[in-house]
């Protein structure tokens, strides 16, 4: 009997180390840079993700432009073509159609870059504040 009274005063004595040890100003700054560094790692893999699918329309809008560009150095070529010919055998709609397709599409590669470049700055910010913060916090 007196070996099962032992044994419970050391289990409560353990019980009362553990929660000690949890209580630690330590051990709660511990779980609470834990907590940030898995909030930052689900952060970095969102914003990673986001980035890949604007890679993947950044390029598709840079393989755009690579054809308008070809199709407006075919179009330079005929209109060289063009203009040897007297004015009344050009068809003018034709022309302005297609240089307003191509402007728009520039104006739309343009806003691509300029996003993806937004983009990439801001990842970079939010990176670099999540590990000052982590840093500052860690250092205390």
């Amino acid at each position: 009997m007196k070996a099962l009274w032992d044994y419970q005063e050391a289990d409560l004595a353990l019980d009362a180390e553990k929660k000690r040890v949890k209580d630690t100003p330590t051990r709660r700054q511990l779980a609470k840079l834990q907590a940030l560094l898995t909030k930052g790692q689900k952060s970095l893999a969102e914003m990673e993700a986001a980035i890949k699918v604007r890679q993947s329309k950044a390029s598709e809008f840079y393989a755009r432009a690579k054809e308008y560009n070809y199709q407006l150095d075919e179009l330079r070529v005929d209109m060289s073509y063009y203009s040897e010919c007297p004015p009344d055998d050009l068809n003018k709609t034709e022309v302005e159609k297609t240089l307003k397709r191509y402007r728009a599409n520039r104006a739309e590669q343009r806003r691509a870059e300029k996003s993806n470049a937004e983009a990439g700055q801001q990842s970079i910010a939010c990176k670099s504040g999540a590990a000052k913060a982590f840093l500052s916090d860690g250092s205390r």
